[in-house]
């Protein structure tokens, strides 16, 4: 069956805008750029100027003459990026799925798997789950297990259920992306998957497993140095929810997140969605009622529908 279409799935780290940034400094870039040195540092040079239309004319003109696949390939890949600046979000699509049809020709695997895992997350920032989910789990099937973009794709898989209430699903993906995180020694991938599963324990009432694995989170969180410092923070918020202090308590941890520059709307609505099953009936009703807002900001109009729900079933 289909699954539910979002207005806009959130913007975080290891789904959306940023991953598909990612994919000028992806590996997979790279090799595609070998042969191709300067045509690929010309076209870098336009888009860094900000010069797109004219990248695209370029660009353009080069495809119309070359009958090399592995150019062509690159081409399609670079015009790709440049309609994403442009947020011309559908041409986007059209140059990537164009540059996949070529790139059997390459036998580039690794660059086959990134250039899907690219397509996928262009779908999830449409909020095309259908087509996201799909897509990922090819990636699965195209690249090794302890590549990032696998991690990542696997997380992703999960964060799409869990964002439609399929968390027994959930749960099982995130499970399978933290062992591989552990395994291969990602700390950051594990800090998210196993924050993902505390969440989906305190949305089933589950205290104590939930407190277990935003320890587990902290713990990788604090091996990442400076780069977890944000990670933890946020992780605080969630042990005020569940030490029972009331909302303008937990709301100042939330502030000071904003003070140092790393607040994400979005997280900060999760933890609050998902943590306030442990509050008091009064503090719960505020923490629903700043998620709704927090969402609104992040402009997922899905959750803030479900936080609603959630906050009707409190009058």
């Amino acid at each position: 069956g289909s699954l539910t279409r979002v207005e806009r799935y959130p913007r975080d780290i290891h789904s959306t805008e940023h991953m598909m940034e990612k994919f000028k400094l992806s590996q997979g870039y790279m090799l595609c750029m070998e042969g191709y040195k300067e045509i690929g540092e010309e076209i870098e040079h336009m888009i860094n100027k900000k010069k797109y239309n004219e990248t695209l004319e370029f660009i353009d003109a080069k495809i119309k003459t070359s009958s090399d696949k592995k150019l062509l390939s690159l081409l399609l890949y670079k015009r790709g990026r440049v309609y994403y600046y442009l947020n011309r979000f559908k041409d986007v699509e059209k140059s990537l799925t164009g540059c996949l049809s070529v790139i059997d020709d390459v036998q580039d695997p690794e660059f086959k798997g990134e250039l899907i895992f690219h397509i996928a997350t262009l779908y999830l920032l449409m909020g095309d789950l259908d087509n996201a989910l799909h897509l990922y789990e090819e990636v699965l099937n195209t690249l090794e297990e302890n590549s990032y973009y696998h991690l990542i794709a696997l997380h992703n898989i999960a964060d799409i259920h869990k964002r439609i209430g399929n968390y027994e699903t959930a749960m099982k993906n995130f499970k399978i992306c933290y062992d591989k995180a552990i395994e291969y020694g990602d700390n950051p991938i594990g800090v998210y998957a196993s924050y993902n599963i505390a969440e989906i324990y305190a949305i089933n009432g589950d205290r104590k497993r939930a407190k277990e694995y935003i320890e587990k989170s902290i713990a990788l969180a604090k091996k990442s140095g400076k780069r977890g410092e944000p990670w933890i923070m946020e992780e605080e918020v969630s042990l005020s929810i569940l030490n029972g202090d009331n909302f303008e308590k937990i709301k100042t941890i939330a502030e000071k997140i904003k003070k140092r520059g790393t607040y994400n709307a979005h997280n900060i609505a999760d933890t609050y969605y998902a943590f306030s099953v442990f509050s008091d009936q009064t503090t719960r009703k505020k923490l629903l009622e700043e998620a709704i807002l927090l969402y609104s900001e992040a402009g997922d109009g899905y959750m803030r529908k479900k936080a609603i729900e959630k906050l009707e079933l409190e009058k």
